[in-house]
C-alpha cells in the first residue's frame, strides 16, 4: 500500500513538471513567424486595453527606430543608443573617411554609400560602401545575433531596448487596477521590412488580472506605414548611377569647363592659351581657387531625378549668346532615369512620391591644382626680360574629392506626414576628370622645366625636417608631407615625409633662387629657400589649422553733437533680417603660404565653424540689414549726387559690389540696408593700418572667436556725412577702436 502511494506521489510530480513544460512552451517560447506576417494574439474586450497600450508603445518606438536610420543612411543610433563606433567620420577630412557630419554642431555623421576608400593623393584607387544590408539573413529576431547590422536586426535591438521608455510599467493601466505581470525578462522583437510598411513583432509574455479574471497575451505586432523598402532601393538605384555614371564629377567638369577661363579672377581655364606679347598673362592664387571649387559643388543643389515629385527643369529665357551653352549645362544636371527603367521599375520604387535633393553642405574638401601657391600659365617663345613674345599655355589639373548629402523624402509615409531618408555619396575628380579602379595619373603635356623633374639630373643627396607649431619640450614631426622644389614657375614633387617628418632624397642641381615647399591638407604650407649646396632642410612652425566657431555681437554707435561718438553700453546679437559678411586675410610671410576666409552670418545663423590658423589678419566686417524702401531711396539720392559732393565710385566701390545697388537709367533697384562694420588691416602703402593677431595660444585653447561690428544708430545714408563714415570704414573703426575695445575675442 505504501509503495502504491508513493507511485501515485511520483505521477502527481510528473503530472506537474509535464504541465510546467507545457506552460512554458506554450507561454515563452516564441511562435514559429513567417516572414511579412504581422502576429497578433486574440484578445477579449476587457483586456484588450492593454493590447492596444503596448501596440501604441511598439508604434511609437517603431516610428522613433525608422526615422532615426532614415536620418543616418541606415545606421540607427542617437545619445541614448550608441552605434556611432560602426563609422569613422572626420571633421577635418570627410573625403578620407568612410562618413561625414550633416550637423557639425551636433555632430551627427551619415554614411558614404559609395566613397573612394583610398587615401586621396595616391596613385591607386579603390572604391567601397558603408550601405547596411536591409534584411537580415535570420527570419527570426530571436536568432538574430549583435553582429547582425542589417537594418531589420538594428530596429529589432532599438525597440527591446527603449519600449521600456514608453511603458513606464504599464502604470496608465495599473491606475486603472489592472494587474499585469511580465512572463519573460525582456521582449523577442521581429522586424519585416516589406513592400509596403514595416511590421514589428514582439513576443513579450504578460499576465494580466482585473480581478477574479485573469488572461495571458503573448503575441505583439504592428504595421507602420513607411515604405522603407522603397526609399532604400531608391537610393540604392541613385548611388548604382554615380558609380556607373559618375554623375556628380559630370557636373563639376562641366561647371569648371564653363567657369574658367584665362580672363577670369575666380577659375584658372583647364585648357587654354593665349599669344603674348610683354605680358606674364593671368595668375591665380591656389587657396582662392579652392574657395571657388567649393562655391561651384553648392550647384549640387541643381541636380534632379526625372520623374521625382519635386523635379522642375530648369528653363532659362534666351538673353546672350551663351544661352545655349548655360541651358545645357543645367540640362545634364538632370539623372534620366526615365531613359534607364521602364515606368513599372519606378512606380514600384514610389519615385512619383518623393522628393529627392542632393546638398553639399560647405564641408572641407580635398582639392590639388598643382604643387605651388598659385596657378600659372607655361611661356613658349622668346623670354629676354622685359621683352616676352610667343603663346601663353594654361593648363590647370584640378583634383578634388568631396561629400554629397542625398535626401530622399516619401511625402505619403506616415499617413501624409512624410519621411526623410538620407545617405552620402562621394564625389572623385582627378586630373579634371571622373575617376574608378583603373586610375593613373596624368603628366603634364607641356614642358615643367628643363632638368627640374628629370631624375637623370638630381644629384645632391639632401633631407627635408618638417615640425609643427607644438613644441613645449620638443616639436613634433609631421609625417606625410608633401615636399616639392619650386623654381621660378616651375615646380617639382620630390616626395612625402616619413613617420619622423623626415624626406631623404636626391635634389636636383644647377638651379638658382628657388623654394623647398611644403604642404599637407589640414596645415598652413610653407617653404624654405633653396640652395643647390644646401644638404639639409628644417621647416618648423608647420601650422596646423584648426576649426574655429565665429559669432559677431553688434556695438551701437549713435550721434552726439552731430559726430559718431557715443557706444550703447549693452552688445547686441544680429537681429532678424541682419546679415554679417566677413573676410579674414591673413597678413603672412615670404615663407607661409596665404590664407583667407569668408564667412556669412545671420540671426538663423549666428555662428559658422571653419578651419583656421594663428597669425596676423586683416579682417572686413560689412553689416547689412533687410531692404527697407527708405533706405533704398535715400540710396539712390546719394548715387545720383555722387558727382555733386565730390565723392568718387572708387569710395563706394565695397557698397555697390556687395549690395549689388546700381543707378541706372534713372531707376532704382532695391538694395540691402547698410548699417555698418569694421574694418581692420591694410588701407593703402603709406597706411598700414590696424591689423589683428590671433596668437597660437588663442587658437590653441579657444573654441569660438567672437567679433565686433559697429551698427550706426538713426543712420541717414541720403546724409553726405553718414554716406561718408558708413564708406570708409577703415576710419570708423580706427576712431573707435581704442576706446571701445572693437578687437574680436578669443574664448
Amino acid at each position: 500500500m505504501k509503495k502504491r502511494g508513493q507511485v501515485t506521489l511520483f505521477m502527481i510530480i510528473g503530472i506537474i513538471l509535464v504541465l510546467v513544460v507545457a506552460l512554458f512552451l506554450f507561454v515563452l517560447r516564441p511562435e514559429q513567424l513567417e516572414r511579412d506576417q504581422a502576429l497578433v494574439d486574440d484578445v477579449s474586450s476587457e483586456f484588450s486595453p492593454v493590447q492596444n497600450f503596448v501596440h501604441s508603445c511598439m508604434m511609437q518606438t517603431g516610428e522613433d527606430a525608422v526615422r532615426i536610420l532614415g536620418e543616418r543612411g541606415g545606421y540607427l543610433f542617437n545619445d541614448n543608443y550608441p552605434l556611432f563606433s560602426l563609422l569613422n567620420p572626420s571633421l577635418s577630412d570627410p573625403s578620407d573617411a568612410d562618413s561625414f557630419y550633416i550637423h557639425q554642431a551636433g555632430k551627427i555623421p551619415v554614411p558614404y554609400w559609395y566613397f573612394m576608400n583610398s587615401p586621396n593623393g595616391q596613385n591607386t584607387v579603390s572604391f567601397s560602401s558603408k550601405k547596411p544590408v536591409l534584411n537580415s539573413p535570420d527570419n527570426e529576431g530571436a536568432d538574430r545575433t549583435s553582429s547582425d547590422l542589417s537594418i531589420e536586426a538594428q530596429i529589432d535591438r532599438y525597440v527591446e531596448l527603449m519600449i521600456d521608455d514608453c511603458l513606464r510599467g504599464y502604470s496608465a493601466l495599473t491606475e486603472q487596477g489592472l494587474e499585469i505581470e511580465e512572463l519573460i525578462g525582456a521582449p523577442i522583437t521581429t522586424t519585416y521590412v516589406t513592400e509596403e510598411d514595416v511590421i514589428v513583432n514582439v513576443h513579450f509574455p504578460l499576465e494580466i488580472k482585473a480581478g477574479s479574471s485573469s488572461e495571458i497575451i503573448k503575441n505583439f505586432g504592428v504595421h507602420i506605414p513607411v515604405r522603407l523598402k522603397d526609399a532604400y532601393q531608391l537610393a540604392e538605384l541613385i548611388t548604382d548611377s554615380e558609380a556607373n555614371f559618375k554623375f556628380l564629377e559630370h557636373q563639376l567638369q562641366e561647371l569648371l569647363t564653363f567657369s574658367g577661363d584665362k580672363d577670369s579672377p575666380y577659375l584658372p581655364p583647364m585648357y587654354d592659351f593665349e599669344f603674348a606679347f610683354g605680358s606674364e598673362g593671368n595668375s591665380w592664387v591656389v587657396s582662392d581657387v579652392k574657395e571657388d571649387v567649393k562655391f561651384l559643388l553648392s550647384y549640387a543643389q541643381f541636380l534632379q531625378v526625372e520623374g521625382a515629385r519635386n523635379y522642375n527643369p530648369i528653363l532659362l529665357v534666351p538673353s546672350d549668346a551663351l544661352y545655349d551653352t548655360r541651358q545645357r549645362v543645367y540640362d545634364n544636371m538632370i539623372l534620366p532615369f526615365s531613359y534607364y527603367y521602364s515606368d513599372d521599375e519606378l512606380d514600384e520604387l514610389n519615385l512619383r512620391s518623393t522628393d529627392i535633393n542632393f546638398n553639399y553642405l560647405g564641408n572641407e574638401v580635398y582639392f590639388y591644382a598643382g604643387d605651388g601657391s598659385t596657378v600659372e600659365p607655361d611661356l613658349f617663345g622668346v623670354d629676354f626680360g622685359p621683352i616676352q613674345f610667343g603663346t601663353l599655355n594654361y593648363e590647370t589639373f584640378y583634383d578634388v574629392s568631396w561629400p554629397v548629402l542625398v535626401t530622399l523624402n516619401d511625402r505619403s509615409a506616415f499617413n501624409g506626414e512624410g519621411f526623410v531618408f538620407q545617405f552620402g555619396l562621394e564625389g572623385n575628380m582627378r586630373d579634371n576628370g571622373p575617376i574608378d579602379s583603373s586610375y593613373t595619373p596624368n603628366v603634364l603635356s607641356f614642358d615643367n622645366g628643363p632638368g627640374l623633374c628629370d631624375p637623370g639630373l638630381r644629384s645632391v643627396n639632401a633631407t627635408v625636417n618638417v615640425f609643427d607649431d607644438n613644441c613645449v619640450d620638443e616639436c613634433q614631426p609631421v609625417p606625410n608631407a608633401a615636399v616639392s622644389i619650386v623654381v621660378e614657375d616651375k615646380t617639382c614633387f620630390l616626395g612625402n615625409t616619413n613617420a619622423s617628418g623626415t624626406l631623404n632624397t636626391l635634389f636636383p642641381t644647377g638651379f638658382l633662387n628657388g623654394l623647398v615647399k611644403v604642404a599637407k591638407d589640414g596645415y598652413l604650407g610653407k617653404s624654405a629657400s633653396y640652395a643647390p649646396d644646401i644638404t639639409e632642410y628644417t621647416i618648423r612652425d608647420f601650422k596646423p589649422k584648426k576649426l574655429m566657431k565665429f559669432s559677431v555681437m553688434k556695438k551701437v554707435l549713435k550721434k552726439e553733437n552731430y559726430a559718431w561718438s557715443v557706444f550703447e553700453e549693452d552688445l547686441v546679437p544680429l537681429e532678424p533680417g541682419d546679415e554679417a559678411i566677413v573676410t579674414f586675410s591673413r597678413v603672412g610671410s615670404f615663407e607661409e603660404d596665404e590664407f583667407s576666409t569668408a564667412l556669412s552670418l545671420t540671426s538663423e545663423e549666428p555662428s559658422q565653424e571653419t578651419l583656421f590658423v594663428d597669425g596676423k589678419y586683416e579682417i572686413k566686417i560689412l553689416l547689412l540689414g533687410p531692404p527697407d524702401p527708405a533706405f533704398n531711396a535715400n540710396y539712390q539720392i546719394a548715387l545720383r549726387d555722387l558727382d555733386e559732393h565730390g565723392v568718387s565710385d572708387a569710395d563706394l566701390d565695397q557698397l555697390r559690389i556687395i549690395s549689388a545697388g546700381e543707378y541706372e537709367g534713372g531707376e532704382a533697384e532695391a538694395v540691402p540696408t547698410i548699417k555698418g562694420g569694421v574694418s581692420f588691416g591694410f588701407i593703402n602703402e603709406s597706411d598700414p593700418g590696424i591689423p589683428v593677431t590671433f596668437n597660437k595660444t588663442q587658437i590653441k585653447n579657444g573654441e569660438e572667436i567672437v567679433l565686433y561690428a559697429i551698427e550706426l544708430k538713426d543712420l541717414n545714408i541720403s546724409n553726405i556725412d553718414d554716406f561718408i563714415i558708413v564708406s570708409d570704414l577703415d576710419e570708423l573703426t580706427r576712431q573707435n577702436v581704442m576706446a571701445e575695445d572693437l578687437i574680436p575675442s578669443v574664448r
